[in-house]
């Protein structure tokens, strides 16, 4: 289809056809580590502000956790991936990949709503059957 001056016309789109979402289990990679980590103030999107190592902050970080970390056994696993699966499919999110390891989760998913959403939706649903299973200690533990 053409527009008034003859250019085609292209379907807009707000949202991209999937993201890459990655996210970690609960005090598996600290603020501070030598791994580098991104800021919490909004940044962290590719290439930027990059938290600097420093052994001071990530003594605090772990000083600072209100439980120990999680890392995923081969029984949590699979209750995390079922649990990924049905939150994309009550909130019609389209998943395309998913690959729950030990202390972290990929998803290439997509959905008319913004990443970060998508994101705590399938942590949130990721904890709730650990909980009910009692495969991740106590009521406050949770995935992230």
């Amino acid at each position: 289809m053409l527009d008034d001056h003859g250019f085609e016309v292209y379907e807009e789109n707000p949202f991209p056809i999937a993201y890459l979402l990655t996210f970690r289990t609960y005090g598996t990679w600290l603020h501070g580590d030598a791994r580098t980590s991104v800021r919490r103030n909004g940044n962290n999107r590719y290439g930027g502000p990059m938290v600097t190592p420093s052994v001071p902050l990530i003594e605090a970080m772990k000083d600072g956790r209100k439980q120990t970390p999680l890392v995923l056994d081969e029984r949590q696993r699979p209750c995390v991936e079922a649990a990924i699966k049905e939150v994309c499919e009550i909130r019609d999110y389209d998943l395309r990949a998913l690959n729950v390891r030990t202390n972290h989760a990929h998803v290439v998913s997509s959905g008319a709503v913004k990443p970060e959403k998508i994101v705590n939706d399938l942590k949130a649903y990721a904890t709730r059957p650990l909980r009910a299973e009692r495969l991740c200690g106590t009521e406050t533990e949770s995935l992230v």
